[in-house]
């Protein structure tokens, strides 16, 4: 890690500002002299850059007693945090693009035989219903749930509302509603990945989240789905 010798000056802290997404519960020590806001099962923590070596980001977590230190009282920290984490610059992958980069990968560092190699290509050859979305450092990528304009542009390149799975504090995975998944199995295959995968520091939340086109919240398997809205319509026998 690079030297850090001097606090930020108040201009830097508050250009450093940014918005980590973690687990409530998992963070519970952490959060009591944290500045954060609530989200669900999450917490929406401040932290703030101070040094980037490479593809690392150094930060810290902003606390309370900290505040004096820059002058700005906690609204004013969470504002610009809000702020500077929604002028991040966000990415939506198809999995099955990220696997065919790390097929080329093994290719050409000879790691797969061709045999190997014919059998994950024909895997790859149709795109995924997952899809990742993150930010560009793929570091603290999650708290894109909180930024209403990132979350937007996914549901316009996806022309439909979907669901956002909790991956890790670093990336969410996203599926469209059509395709017809069962919300209830969603947070199963959530829970049985958190628990078996997740790093405990990296865990974010046990919960699935849909956006509708307006808002993300929390998936309830009784709202009815667009698809089978409009299919209402279609075969509703208007009577006068």
């Amino acid at each position: 890690m690079p030297e850090i010798t001097d606090l930020p000056s108040a201009e830097d802290f508050r250009k450093g500002l940014f918005i980590q997404l973690v687990n409530a519960d998992a963070n519970r020590a952490l959060l009591e002299n944290a500045v954060y806001d609530s989200v669900e099962d999450m917490a929406a923590v401040v932290r703030c850059k101070v040094a980037e070596e490479g593809a690392l980001l150094y930060s810290f977590r902003v606390t309370k007693d900290s505040l004096p230190l820059f002058r700005m009282g906690q609204s004013e920290v969470l504002a610009e945090a809000y702020k500077n984490t929604a002028a991040q610059e966000f990415q939506l992958r198809n999995t099955a693009d990220i696997l065919r980069e790390e097929l080329e990968r093994q290719i050409e560092a000879g790691e797969v035989t061709e045999i190997q190699r014919e059998v994950m290509e024909e895997m790859l050859a149709q795109e995924s219903p997952l899809y990742v979305l993150t930010n560009q450092e793929k570091v603290n990528g999650a708290n894109v749930m909180l930024c209403p304009v990132a979350l937007q542009k996914v549901y316009e390149e996806l022309g439909e509302p979907y669901y956002v799975l909790p991956s890790s504090i670093h990336e969410v995975m996203v599926v469209r509603e059509s395709e017809d998944m069962d919300i209830g199995r969603m947070k199963e295959t959530v829970k049985e990945v958190n628990l078996s995968t997740v790093e405990p520091e990296d865990l974010l939340s046990y919960e699935v989240f849909r956006y509708d086109g307006r808002k993300l919240s929390v998936a309830r398997e009784d709202v009815p789905k667009v698809s089978e809205t409009v299919d209402r319509v279609k075969h509703h026998k208007w009577t006068m």
